[in-house]
């Protein structure tokens, strides 16, 4: 018999740059984790102040990411790409990150061809901002 863990977070992303600005164009988030390895893409959705997405990836693992749209343009932070690592919480100010949820462990088991999953999670989700965004205001 072998057994497998896995602990994950999910994080909610809200995208406020310039790709945001007078379009009606599709954003996605471009992502990768530990230096673009896993490169996946997620359509975002649009809200009235920005576009939003969730992922869910390794606890404890640092995210690359860039924005891009329909259109071809991209935000990838001037060249540097934008970076988020748990312990050390990077804050940009077209973007904010927060944890949604506990750790999740899965567990695997293989037993002579059989496999089971199971999935313990903490009963009481946390929600924990990690960066700061600007957000613009107008008063009348």
């Amino acid at each position: 018999m072998s057994t497998k863990k896995s602990t994950e977070k999910t994080y909610e992303l809200k995208y406020t740059g310039w790709l945001t600005e007078g379009t009606n164009s599709t954003v996605y988030l471009h992502y990768g984790t530990q230096n673009w390895t896993d490169v996946t893409e997620t359509k975002m959705r649009k809200l009235k102040s920005c576009y939003k997405t969730e992922i869910t990836v390794p606890a404890s693992t640092s995210i690359s990411f860039c924005f891009r749209d329909t259109e071809g343009n991209w935000d990838n932070n001037s060249g540097n790409d934008y970076w988020y690592t748990p312990s050390i919480g990077e804050t940009y100010s077209c973007v904010e990150i927060t944890e949604t949820s506990t750790p999740t462990t899965t567990t695997t088991s293989t037993t002579r061809g059989t496999r089971s999953t199971s999935k313990t999670t903490s009963s009481t989700p946390t929600t924990r901002k990690t960066t700061t965004s600007t957000r613009r205001t107008t008063r009348t």
